[in-house]
């Protein structure tokens, strides 16, 4: 109690001091906490005081409660008296929110293909605070502000159990909101509420327009099996309850009415002489019921069936990136690593972007690292933290003291780092990418890539070194390319080490098989494109798991995986046909391994025969043969590590015919 007494709290809150107050205040005014002198807290039994700070964003002020500070290893805060190494806490499931709701979206277009879809969504105000602790502990959570004492009669935002305790309530509401939507008196009960929301004026009952969504397994509608409508399901993210069903004024207003209803039975209902309302009723309102809503920070567009990042956002990450011009030299980490977080947030609906950025990758990584070479060189305690870090005899709660320690101060460490060529070129294709007269439309991913759905077809390759083939029985063709010379003398048959770099590893080549695969696949759909599955997703299946690996993420091991990378890059702007990438034995990819081998044992082609014999199937299939621009580019990027501009090459790598033959 004492060493965080005579700390005191972080340095903000004196600097916002004004705001701090008045945000202790309307919390005591919400029944939130228990002000009280400062003098009475030494007769208080099991106080503890845990550090706070202010964060201010705009008009918006934020108080933290910092339950993880820790002035040395043997500091004892409230996090760590409330965390058991047992786990007993419940789950937290709201990771999947978003893809339910998309699915929700897909299931109504199959049943409705063309009425609106709308989205709405209802806000807890403070969940956490809705929650309270018991009077027993209450003392264990005090905070001190100015000449107060302040006892926190709620879960505090930033306790490690307050998301799992609220992960109930949570749980209960969805559950609750759906079971309550045959309840039609709910509707006349909260009418005063439901008159206050509005709906789009341009919403229609039927859009000719709108994009399909294809049945199948696992996607199969809206109704049950005898036919009827099933209740509109609730998915709550934390404290936001989203729900999308067909444009039908009574379905919306019975579905938000059972959402009001859920939340008002478990959190009490509106009483504002006692408390402030379950429920941000402004937010209610503001949020127009429409096709087109921003949903978790996404722009959901329900007509076309896609979703994407705000455009402000997008503009804000160009802002970061715009001082990173031809003439500067260096960078700071923590810039870096800002920049970094918002060209992931964006590479979640625009995944081709993640393929842009291994260098950012790479350079965070390196600055990190030579951050902490600097810190060891000229500070004595980032020394012994980092000693004790590395001292696998030292007790635990030393040992992650220090790692925390000495991870801040690398991060946040000032020393500029120099950009090289690689690094500012990929910063400067981002940016060329992100303003491009196509990017509203690149950086937007249609919902048919991202929801759970049979996939559209199914193609099996794979790769050794000296060829690589692989086939589809969905989508009818085979194919099989032999390396050039080139390529098989940089492979381990012919060099045993690396000393040179230049070592064309498995990996790549099985990288490279992969891709050719996607591009038979998008030829396929191209030559035969399918009016009820507009955007088809295409299960790739491949043996190496690092290969598979690079096809999702990024790779940042290898120049030539770098280089094939720019080059999926370049394929996946512009395309309707999307990826979804699995493993499968090499037992169970005998047929792609025989392809890419049987040259080896005939000289001619005609050794396919024996694999037509063995797998019937074959002979309705059509080779594939790519496209020379398809070949050079992976000749290039295999031999010369040739990183290629992606939109200069998109156009023509998707325009240029391939072929295919009997």
């Amino acid at each position: 109690f004492l060493e965080y007494w005579r700390a005191g709290n972080h340095p903000s809150v004196t600097k916002y001091v004004t705001e701090v107050l008045n945000t202790a205040v309307k919390e005591h005014r919400n029944r939130y906490n228990m002000p009280l002198p400062v003098w009475i807290a030494r007769y208080i039994p099991h106080l503890g005081i845990t550090p706070q700070a202010m964060i201010v964003k705009g008009n918006k002020a934020r108080l933290i409660f910092d339950a993880r500070k820790k002035y040395h290893p043997q500091s004892t805060n409230i996090n760590s008296l409330t965390s058991t190494h047992l786990g007993t806490e419940l789950a937290c499931l709201y990771g999947t929110t978003l893809r339910d709701v998309l699915e929700r979206i897909y299931d109504l277009r199959i049943t409705y293909p063309h009425d609106d879809i709308v989205v709405h969504a209802n806000d807890v105000k403070s969940c956490f605070r809705q929650l309270k602790l018991h009077p027993d502990i209450m003392p264990a959570f005090s905070i001190m502000l100015a000449d107060f004492l302040f006892l926190q009669a709620a879960l505090p935002f930033g306790a490690d159990f307050s998301p799992q305790n609220w992960e109930i309530c949570r749980r209960i509401i969805e559950d609750l909101a759906e079971k309550l939507f045959h309840d039609t008196s709910l509707r006349s009960k909260h009418r005063q509420y439901l008159d206050r929301i509005t709906f789009a004026p341009d919403l229609r009952h039927h859009v000719p327009a709108a994009v399909p969504a294809k049945p199948c397994s696992q996607r199969k509608g809206v109704r049950d099996e005898q036919g009827r409508p099933l209740p509109t399901p609730h998915r709550l993210f934390v404290d936001d309850d989203i729900y999308a069903d067909r444009f039908d004024v009574d379905r919306m207003e019975q579905a938000i009415a059972a959402s009001i209803e859920a939340i008002f039975i478990l959190l009490g209902v509106s009483e504002l002489d006692k408390r402030q309302d379950p429920i941000s009723f402004d937010k209610l309102e503001d949020m127009m019921v429409h096709y087109l809503n921003k949903v978790l920070g996404l722009v959901l567009d329900t007509r076309r069936l896609d979703i994407g990042v705000p455009p402000a956002f997008v503009a804000e990450t160009l802002r970061l990136l715009r001082p990173y011009h031809a003439g500067r030299k260096v960078f700071r980490v923590k810039d870096m690593e800002a920049i970094t977080g918002k060209l992931i947030f964006i590479a979640g609906t625009a995944p081709w972007l993640k393929l842009l950025m291994p260098q950012l990758f790479l350079s965070i990584s390196a600055a990190v690292g030579e951050n902490v070479h600097s810190l060891s060189r000229t500070n004595k305690s980032f020394r012994q933290m980092l000693k004790r870090h590395l001292d696998p005899l030292a007790p635990a709660d030393e040992r992650s003291f220090a790692q925390a320690a000495t991870a801040r101060q690398a991060h946040n460490h000032h020393q500029p780092h120099f950009i090289n060529a690689t690094l500012r070129e990929e910063l400067h294709l981002i940016v060329r990418v992100l303003t491009s007269s196509r990017s509203a439309r690149n950086l937007r991913t249609p919902l048919a890539h991202l929801v759970r759905r049979d996939p559209s077809a199914k193609a099996w390759s794979d790769s050794c070194l000296y060829a690589a083939g692989g086939y589809s029985f969905d989508m009818e063709f085979w194919w099989y390319i032999e390396w050039p010379e080139e390529v098989r003398r940089t492979t381990l048959i012919y060099k045993r080490r690396n000393s040179d770099g230049s070592l064309t590893s498995i990996n790549v080549l099985e990288f490279a098989g992969m891709i050719i695969n996607y591009v038979a696949s998008s030829h396929y759909y191209r030559s035969r494109p399918d009016p009820t599955d507009p955007f088809p997703i295409v299960r790739l299946f491949g043996d190496n798991s690092t290969a598979e690996s690079w096809m999702t993420k990024t790779c940042t091991s290898s120049l030539a995986g770098r280089a094939l990378g720019r080059l999926l890059c370049a394929l996946m702007l512009d395309n309707p046909v999307g990826n979804d990438i699995a493993h499968v034995t090499s037992e169970d990819n005998d047929l792609a391994d025989r392809i890419s081998r049987f040259k080896s044992n005939s000289h001619s082609l005609r050794g396919i025969a024996p694999l037509i014999q063995d797998f019937p199937r074959l002979r309705g299939c059509k080779r594939y043969h790519p496209s020379s621009q398809l070949i050079s580019s992976i000749m290039d990027a295999i031999l010369r590590k040739k990183l290629l501009d992606p939109l200069a090459v998109n156009r023509e790598a998707l325009t240029t015919p391939a072929s295919t033959s009997t």
